[in-house]
């Protein structure tokens, strides 16, 4: 740090102006004045002999003070106190009475709580307390029962523990375990994500889900007809009315391979013996001569087994008209005539029914 000439030569002239004006100085001859002397300050031992003669005064004053009261240290008054509240007259000169004082209090209070144990065993504040909590968890108190009081808190802390939690009620939850987060049974247990997550991942999409295994789903009523899925209950529930029509349902192979032909003249077996066939005829050279008939046999695709029942015919051809005659199990007679006056082709077409 550096001082400049100009606070040099300042601070100069304050020591000559005054050469006691630093604070040291003061300080020192503040002392050496309250002692009551004159202060030099070339003299180097007056500070230590004010110093003395202050402690002197202190002293002596202390003297005089315990002199006429020798109780009035602060000490000196609690001890008083101590003796003079047992009755005894204090004597500061009895170094034991504080001792004394102290046994007499001791032996009193001793008598006092013997007195009291005597009428109330239990009137001590401890007792009062631990009989209170036994008594309060509903048990009767046994002061010989050491465990007594353990029991009486652990009652009282399981009787206040809070409840499960639950939609309706505040109280204590857990986390779900992976398995109860997936059965989703239990409503007193919270899931985090992760159980989530490992829940979710055996449950099969929304959208266009594979189900695997043994996949069950609620049956609808009978007669349902919504789209909701169709279980096997609900389908062998419909299926019962239908049961005893169904065994009586002939199979498709009983109208087709041999049993049909479906050509110009055919034939249809029907399951129950009844047989259709048909068939046509057409000559085109003129043998219908004008208001005169003709007949011609025809033969059916196939015989039938015991009888033709009916041959229906009808003509293609305007003027002429045409009847089954002679009905066989193998063919029939078509009886052709006409109103014109012209000459007219053959032409029929005919079903025939028998079995």
């Amino acid at each position: 740090m550096s001082v400049s000439i100009y606070d040099l030569n300042a601070a100069i002239a304050d020591h000559r102006a005054d050469p006691h004006a630093h604070p040291e100085l003061l300080q020192l001859r503040q002392a050496v004045t309250s002692a009551g002397l004159t202060f030099d300050p070339a003299d180097g031992t007056q500070l230590h002999t004010a110093l003395e003669q202050t402690v002197d005064v202190a002293v002596d004053a202390a003297v005089v003070t315990h002199m006429i009261d020798p109780a009035a240290h602060a000490e000196l008054k609690q001890v008083r106190q101590v003796v003079s509240a047992t009755g005894m007259v204090f004597d500061a000169g009895q170094s034991t009475q504080l001792h004394s004082a102290i046994d007499l209090m001791i032996d009193t209070n001793l008598i006092a709580g013997v007195a009291v144990h005597k009428a109330d065993p239990f009137a001590h504040p401890e007792q009062k307390q631990v009989r209170t909590v036994i008594t309060d968890a509903g048990m009767v108190y046994d002061p010989a029962d050491p465990a007594q009081l353990s029991a009486a808190i652990t009652h009282k802390v399981v009787s206040h523990a809070p409840p499960d939690a639950s939609e309706t009620v505040k109280g204590v939850t857990r986390f779900a375990t992976v398995e109860e987060a997936r059965s989703g049974e239990l409503n007193t247990v919270a899931v985090h994500p992760a159980g989530l997550n490992a829940a979710l991942a055996v449950k099969a999409p929304l959208l266009s889900p594979a189900l695997t295994g043994t996949p069950t789903a609620p049956t609808p009523a009978v007669g349902d007809a919504s789209s909701r899925i169709a279980t096997t209950a609900f389908i062998k529930g419909a299926m019962q009315g239908l049961e005893g029509q169904i065994a009586g349902l002939v199979p498709v192979s009983a109208f087709t391979g041999t049993n049909q032909s479906l050509t110009q003249n055919g034939y249809q077996k029907l399951p129950g013996g009844l047989i259709l066939q048909w068939g046509q005829l057409w000559e085109d050279t003129l043998v219908l001569p004008p208001g005169s008939a003709v007949t011609r046999s025809l033969v059916f695709p196939i015989g039938f087994s015991s009888a033709c029942l009916q041959v229906i015919c009808c003509s293609t051809l305007d003027h002429v008209m045409v009847a089954a005659t002679n009905l066989t199990k193998t063919g029939f007679t078509a009886s052709f005539s006409t109103d014109t006056t012209m000459n007219m082709n053959l032409s029929t077409r005919y079903l025939a029914i028998g079995f």
